[in-house]
């Protein structure tokens, strides 16, 4: 699969809560990464491309969870030794952009930290 992003994606950990606009089912799901324009999660919930859903993301980076009305834009089955776990692309679609660029920018720099210590 090719990558269309624009931004870098970064690995972040969390938890995301995942309400399903239409018919109103909830579930929760971890956090893979996070970018400028969306998310990644594994889940062992099964989403359609295209479902509209509103995200509630904690992560270490903010003492607020950010929450996000997001779109699917890919779900796929990660493997067949556990076909249960999917991971699940989100577009951003209604989001406070400043808070995301705050969490990815607190990503980096932890990520320079990291590197300038070793």
């Amino acid at each position: 699969m090719e990558d269309k992003r624009k931004y870098i994606r970064f690995q972040a950990q969390g938890s995301v809560a995942v309400r399903v606009k239409d018919p109103g089912h909830s579930f929760e799901a971890s956090l893979s990464d996070i970018g400028i324009e969306g998310i990644g999660v594994y889940s062992s919930e099964k989403l359609e491309i295209g479902k509209e859903v509103e995200l509630e993301i904690t992560t270490k980076y903010s003492d607020n969870p950010l929450k996000a009305g997001c779109k699917v834009i890919y779900a796929q089955q990660m493997s067949k030794l556990n076909p249960e776990v999917k991971r699940i692309g989100f577009e951003f679609i209604e989001v406070d952009k400043r808070a995301v660029r705050y969490i990815v920018n607190s990503i980096q720099e932890e990520i320079c930290n990291k590197v300038r210590n070793k």
